[in-house]
């Protein structure tokens, strides 16, 4: 349900006059005039989830929680959520946020570990999108709960255009993992994966930072740093032929020494990797699957015990290995 009298960004220049639309336009958003704008700070004095014409108007009297301020929102307007450094929140069950807006970006403010912190404290427990042309910008998702969380991010079938961008994906404890941390279900298309840091402990079970259910085209994943322990792949594509999906300036260190993938596919997709630096735990296999109708450009990678394997241009742990 949208907000009974929603803030726009007419009424922020209004209030602050024009000197606003800097630091507006500085968060990358295109804002139109009629757009919403909501703020979020669970750690405010008067926080609280109401719509009451005052709060979610400003940080001083902001909301309490993100799903609060996307039931807020109107599709198709461009609203804005604009959550406060050092705002936490606990996911306990599934769908604990639900994205189910289309056209809504969520801007996490703040920088390095100030970044607003989303937690899941149940296995099923699950940030889901479930809307066209959104984005999730500048948040940090990290595991609370033993024996891992299933799929922290679950972007539902059907959902287009949704962006997932400068986000950290982290775990405390080799017993505390985000199983799988970005998983797209059937028919999730022009999804964008930018500029995210993935990390979590050795010895684990980590499975993939991003896992594709079925049938999934114009996938994109650029500039994104993965460091850690995944026993299935980085990135999961292997579901059947995927049409155009891109894997660019990446660096991909799987420290699994059973795999140690980097990336698997399905051997009927046209996978385009330009730039990519990877490094794995395993010297027996080769870090990307079934490339052959794959494209590698400017590659390199290095396994336990080399300096450097002059490119990755073979499909096979020999050249892998030599």
């Amino acid at each position: 349900m949208a907000a009974t009298n929603p803030y726009l960004v007419s009424d922020l220049i209004k209030k602050y006059g024009w000197t606003i639309m800097p630091y507006l336009s500085n968060l990358g958003v295109a804002l139109l005039s009629e757009a919403q704008i909501l703020f979020v700070d669970s750690g405010a004095t008067y926080a609280l989830d109401a719509d009451d014409t005052e709060h979610g108007h400003s940080f001083e009297k902001p909301l309490a929680t993100i799903d609060y301020a996307i039931g807020l929102c109107t599709a198709d307007q461009g609203d804005i959520i604009l959550v406060a450094p050092g705002h936490t929140e606990t996911i306990s069950g599934a769908y604990g946020i639900d994205l189910d807006v289309d056209d809504v970006s969520i801007i996490g403010l703040g920088v390095r570990s100030k970044r607003p912190v989303i937690s899941f404290s149940a296995t099923a427990s699950t940030f889901e999108i479930n809307a066209d042309n959104v984005t999730v910008s500048n948040l940090q998702f990290v595991g609370t709960k033993t024996d891992g969380v299933t799929k922290a991010i679950d972007v539902k079938s059907g959902s287009e255009y949704v962006t997932i961008e400068n986000c950290r994906f982290y775990e405390t404890a080799n017993t505390l993992e985000l199983l799988k941390c970005v998983n797209l279900e059937d028919e999730v298309d022009y999804f964008t994966l930018r500029n995210c840091q993935f990390e979590n402990l050795l010895g684990g079970d980590n499975l993939s930072c991003l896992f594709v259910e079925d049938d999934a085209d114009y996938i994109l994943v650029e500039g994104c740093t993965f460091h850690g322990d995944w026993t299935d792949a980085i990135l999961d594509l292997d579901v059947g032929a995927i049409n155009y999906p891109v894997v660019k300036d990446c660096v991909m260190i799987n420290l699994d020494t059973t795999a140690g993938n980097a990336i698997t596919v399905d051997a009927g997709t046209v996978l385009v990797m330009i730039g990519l630096r990877v490094a794995s735990g395993d010297a027996n296999s080769y870090p990307v699957s079934d490339i052959s109708a794959s494209y590698e450009v400017d590659c390199y990678g290095c396994e336990v015990g080399k300096i450097q394997v002059t490119g990755l241009g073979g499909a096979t742990a020999s050249v892998w290995a030599s």
